[in-house]
Formats: C-alpha cells, structure tokens, sequence
C-alpha cells in the first residue's frame, strides 16, 4: 500500500458519463468534499474492490479527494477484509471492524485529509484576498472563474477562513480603495465610485456610511484635512 495516497483537488470521473473503468486493484477513496454517490447510498470513505464492470460514481461539487491503491492480497492483511467479500463490492469504512490497525488507518486519513483541506482552503482564500485587493478581480462571478471553484465554495471557503462571507471581504476592501482615492483629491465622487468598482455613486454613498459612519464628501473632507 502506498505510504502517501494520490490527492485529487479537483476530482472527475474518467468518462463523461460518471463512470470508473474495470479494475483488478483495490481502490481507497476519502473525500475532502461532499459524499459521492454510489448507486442508492453516500460515502465520504470507502473502499472499491476489485470489478470487472463500470463503476458509476455521482461525484460531489468541487470534489477533492485522497486515493490509495493495494492489490487484492493487501486487502486481508490492512482491513481485515476477506478477498471475495470485495470483489465487485463498494464497502464504507464506518462499515469495518474498528480493529486497532483500521483504527490507526482511520485516525492517519482524517489527519491527513483536515490538514490538505486546511492548506487548500488558505491558498484560496489568499489568492481571492489578493485578487479583491488588488484590483485584478471585481466580480465574484469572476473570480470564481478565476480559481476554478464554484460560488458555494468560494463561500464556505470565506466563511470557515475569515468568518464572513466573500461579499462582506470585497466591500470592505472596495471601501479601502475607495478612501484611498479620496485621500489624494483629484477626483469627484462619482469618478471615484466608478474607479472603486461600485455600480454607481449612490451604491458607494451606502457603502461608505456602513463604513466609516459618514458620507463620502464629509469623509473625503476630513481625510484630506489630515493629508
């Protein structure tokens, strides 16, 4: 059995029709997402024994998973598992018999995989930080894209990072901006709440009260008494 499983981000299916080829190989699957789906049951982890047919696997939004490879005579040894009761069989590990070489298994995976998902989520959330504050991405929509992540994840994301959602992160930083356009004078309001990525000078007016407590010219006109 490898010693360190083969860590998937962004996991598919192999075929476009969800479907796992034939395999003589044992497959270990933990998620780092959603449950997959197989047949009429979910899963986060679970073990695929060998098939000789397709395996169809409904996979989870923005599925990341860990996947370890064994052969058939690994099985008896590691799991406790006789060969043939994984022949064409999908078994969840809650379903084993919590022996003390399973419980250790256990006890490496979830390590393993809270520490992945805790460093994935932080190069997200560093790259979406960076890319609202930096002006490179004004849209949520956007920077989605961007990442190649869903809205619900760039959510969870934000709210297990920072406690707040992405939204409440962009307006805060746009407000930022927003200060330091003011800060220098040059520009009207409504300029500045164009530059500063609001729909219009109405949009930052709220915005900027929410924030500071007063509205952009009485915020402007301190500011740069203190310039």
């Amino acid at each position: 059995m490898r010693v360190r499983p083969t860590f998937f981000s962004n996991a598919e299916p192999l075929t476009a029709a969800g479907g796992e080829p034939a395999a003589s190989r044992v497959t270990v699957i933990v998620s780092t997402a959603g449950p997959f789906r197989i047949e009429d049951s979910l899963s986060r982890a679970f073990i695929a024994g060998p098939r000789f047919s397709p395996l169809h696997l409904d996979y989870p939004e923005q599925a990341g998973c860990y996947e370890w490879t064994l052969s058939i005579f690994e099985v008896q040894d590691v799991f406790g598992i006789h060969p043939r009761d994984l022949t064409n069989q999908i078994v969840d590990l809650s379903d084993l018999p919590n022996t003390e070489t399973l419980k250790r298994i256990k006890d490496g995976l979830d390590i393993q995989t809270r520490e992945d998902e805790t460093a994935d989520m932080s190069r997200l959330a560093k790259f979406a930080w960076g890319q609202f504050s930096d002006r490179t991405q004004q849209s949520l929509q956007g920077l989605c894209d961007s990442a190649g992540v869903s809205n619900r994840r760039l959510e969870q994301v934000f709210k297990s990072t920072f406690g707040v959602s992405p939204k409440k992160v962009q307006s805060l930083l746009r407000y930022e901006y927003a200060v330091e356009l003011m800060q220098t004078g040059r520009d009207n309001l409504s300029d500045i709440a164009a530059s500063a990525g609001y729909s219009d000078q109405s949009h930052m007016t709220r915005e900027v009260s929410r924030f500071s407590g007063l509205p952009p010219a009485r915020l402007r006109a301190l500011l740069q008494q203190i310039a």
